[in-house]
């Protein structure tokens, strides 16, 4: 059995390349980490794998936001328990109540401090 097997899964839908690798980092190390650079690729991950986490972009290239993917997670009779936390450079107050509306339960915004998001991350997977 691998390693990767007992860690906890976490899928980063990101589509900002030095952001997925800064998360892949502080991460790697304690959870098996999966990344999806837009919506639909994320949505076939979340149905071929066990995913315990979600951290999510708002902006994705492509039809589909992270705001309308988290709606699609919460409307699933599979995944709408799923953790899903917001992290985003859209960091107006408007921002974060869209993204808890949409169904997020939490939300960082970028630049984060490395604290919190391994707090955040930490306290929904223990």
């Amino acid at each position: 059995m691998s390693n990767d097997a007992v860690k906890k899964q976490i899928l980063v839908v990101e589509d900002d390349e030095q952001s997925t690798r800064y998360i892949q980092v502080l991460l790697a190390n304690t959870y098996a980490v999966r990344n999806a650079t837009w919506a639909e690729a994320a949505w076939r991950i979340l149905q071929e794998n066990h995913i315990d986490l979600v951290l999510m972009d708002i902006s994705l290239p492509g039809e589909e936001n992270g705001l309308e993917l988290t709606r699609r997670i919460r409307a699933s009779e599979q995944l709408h328990a799923l953790p899903v936390i917001a992290v985003t450079a859209h960091a107006f107050p408007r921002d974060r109540e869209n993204s808890l509306a949409a169904g997020c339960n939490e939300y960082i915004s970028k630049p984060f401090e490395r604290g919190l998001l391994l707090t955040t991350v930490q306290r929904y997977l223990s």
